[in-house]
């Protein structure tokens, strides 16, 4: 019957969930579904960012963000007045891990919501560094995984951010997927 067809369908939902976890070194409670990686970010700005962001605050991005990683910011910062800044590029097109890490110093900073591998200039980010940085300054970390998931061993436990997201079809999943 109806809950026999429920059980399996829970059954599928949660093997599914740590498939996931274990595609990216993350334990099986840490995976919560969305319909996109736009919606993972959108989710996280209007949750986390809604409770613990102050007007006198600042989230870093990189110049190099796509469009997603950065609207719900600039509309959350509309409403509350904190601070975007954006980490800039080297000549090279390479993050400038430099200026990043003196931006990180100022103890305002609450946030770096980051790309790993940018669609702008088609380059994979150095992560690794600039989130050690961060977590020394008690910044939150949040990767846009979506365009290196498909490309790159993600492990979240050795990248060390606090929030990762991606979309399921760029991982050659269904449409209307995200991990977050």
């Amino acid at each position: 019957g109806l809950s026999v067809q429920a059980e399996k369908t829970d059954k599928l939902y949660e093997h599914t969930r740590s498939l996931v976890a274990s595609f990216i070194g993350a334990s099986s409670e840490e995976i919560i579904f969305t319909s996109g990686a736009t919606m993972s970010i959108n989710l996280l700005v209007r949750t986390w960012g809604e409770s613990n962001l102050r007007r006198n605050d600042v989230v870093l991005l990189s110049i190099a963000e796509h469009h997603a990683n950065i609207v719900p910011w600039l509309q959350l910062q509309e409403r509350i007045g904190f601070t975007i800044s954006y980490i800039p590029l080297c000549a090279n097109g390479d993050l400038d891990i430099d200026t990043a890490k003196k931006m990180m110093q100022d103890r305002r900073v609450k946030v770096l919501s980051i790309t790993k591998a940018s669609n702008v200039l088609g380059l994979v980010f150095p992560l690794e560094k600039i989130i050690k940085i961060a977590k020394k300054s008690g910044i939150i970390t949040i990767v846009d995984a979506t365009l290196i998931a498909a490309h790159q061993k993600i492990d979240v436990r050795q990248l060390n951010c606090d929030f990762l997201f991606f979309s399921g079809h760029k991982i050659f999943g269904p449409t209307g997927t995200g991990i977050l």
